[in-house]
């Protein structure tokens, strides 16, 4: 029950189905029909399971949450079109702990009625007249353009700077067993593919002139994010004194996933200000190649955030099993050659004996385009016949990524508002207690 819970498992740490062994026998004991959960996502594995006799119905919660058409395309043999649950219970989290649900692969979850917003149907933008050029192809650029390419733009260009579309959601999948999150960009590469209004543009850089002279009357950044490479973080809003990621011996995500960087000695800090999947996985790759590691955080907890998730203990486990140290309530104040420097709750200094340090300690923004573009004189843009320039996902504020698909999700579906940038206000599910207090009752009680 609560946090160690295991019928809501995330992908992380529990395979599809993994309730079979137990839900597979209950056949044994009853001839009524059995409803059986347990992450059942893929239409396949849900097919076997009732052709074997091991259930009856599926229960598919997340599942349906992700693609409420599920049972109609499994029907309709449009498997290719499931947007497949990845398992992350982003879900979850918001449900439960910050009370509207939400959804990483569908944006429209929890929005239907609030906002209007059909999972599957679009209306045709008031400017679809217009070209839209969407600058850079990670998580909401992804979504923004497929959105506008529903909504029947002229032309929707997606320029991607690196040789693949992604951003992140290229390499993250590669993190230990989070390979089911790969199915965020499949499924939009997929819904790309069948847009012929979008154009997809890999290998491009655009700095503030070409992206001028584009020719695109609307221009969305979606620039994204990187890890600081100077151990910035929100604990002490400051670099650490020694944070340096061109010493071979401090390292980031990026550096370390994308770069195939590696630690010159055994011994290896993660120092994680982060507190979700990031550092522990990072601690957790590290060590199944071989390394020493320790993984140091402020908070009181290792991955704080994995509360939410219900992946907090089975993540505990698994680091412990893999002889990851955890040093909590730790600060890091300096680095130096050889040595972590820090302090504990009380103040008290600490000091790590390390080889290396991977600082996932503060996501930056990228948004050196928009802000050029932006500080451009109005008549430049004006003479480029721009309309409006906007920014989306990580490159406004670094953010989960169910809140980076959200928000190019949002200005897709709002970006013929009288103003794109500011959210239009959407319908309140539940009066404030106040205001009915104060219209209803009696007014003796009101006083």
């Amino acid at each position: 029950s609560g946090e160690a819970r295991v019928d809501s498992g995330a992908s992380r740490f529990y395979p599809e189905g993994h309730q079979l062994e137990w839900t597979a026998r209950v056949r044994e004991a009853t001839s009524k029909p059995i409803v059986g959960t347990g992450r059942f996502t893929n239409p396949d594995t849900m097919a076997a399971a009732i052709q074997d006799g091991q259930l009856d119905l599926i229960g598919a919660a997340r599942p349906s949450i992700a693609d409420p058409y599920l049972p109609r395309k499994i029907e309709e043999g449009r498997y290719d079109e499931v947007n497949e649950c990845i398992g992350c219970n982003f879900c979850y989290s918001r449900a439960n702990n910050h009370l509207h649900i939400g959804c990483t692969q569908n944006a429209t979850a929890g929005e239907e009625f609030r906002r209007g917003w059909h999972p599957e149907r679009f209306t045709r933008a008031a400017n679809a007249d217009r070209d839209v050029l969407v600058v850079g192809a990670g998580p909401a650029g992804l979504e923004c353009a497929i959105v506008l390419g529903k909504r029947e733009f002229r032309r929707v260009h997606l320029v991607e700077a690196e040789t693949e579309i992604g951003g992140t959601t290229r390499w993250i999948p590669q993190l230990p067993c989070l390979g089911e999150w790969g199915r965020v960009l499949d499924w939009r590469k997929v819904q790309l593919e069948r847009l012929p209004n979008v154009e997809v543009r890999t290998g491009v850089r655009l700095g503030p002139q070409e992206t001028l002279e584009y020719g695109a009357e609307l221009v969305v950044v979606a620039t994204g994010s990187h890890w600081a490479t100077d151990g910035l973080n929100g604990v002490t809003c400051r670099p650490i004194p020694g944070a340096d990621a061109s010493q071979p011996w401090v390292l980031t995500p990026e550096q370390v996933m994308v770069k195939g960087k590696r630690p010159p000695g055994e011994r290896v800090v993660v120092y994680d200000c982060d507190g979700y999947f990031m550092g522990a996985s990072l601690a957790e790759l590290l060590a199944l190649e071989g390394y020493r590691v320790t993984l140091a955080t402020p908070y009181e907890q290792v991955a704080s955030l994995c509360v939410e998730t219900l992946e907090i203990y089975p993540l505990w486990r698994r680091l412990h099993e893999l002889g990851v140290s955890m040093a909590t309530g730790t600060t890091v104040t300096a680095l130096e050659p050889g040595r972590t420097l820090g302090q504990n709750l009380f103040a008290d200094p600490v000091t790590l004996e390390a080889d290396a340090v991977v600082l996932v300690t503060q996501r930056v923004s990228d948004g050196t385009l928009y802000t050029e573009l932006t500080a451009e004189p109005p008549e430049s843009l004006r003479n480029a016949e721009i309309e409006g320039v906007y920014r989306i996902g990580d490159c406004l504020s670094p953010r989960l990524l169910g809140d980076a698909i959200f928000d190019g999700h949002r200005l897709a579906r709002e970006i013929d508002s009288p103003d794109p940038s500011v959210p239009l206000p959407y319908l309140r599910e539940r009066p404030l207690v106040t205001a009915a207090a104060t219209s209803l009752a009696p007014s003796r009680e009101r006083r």
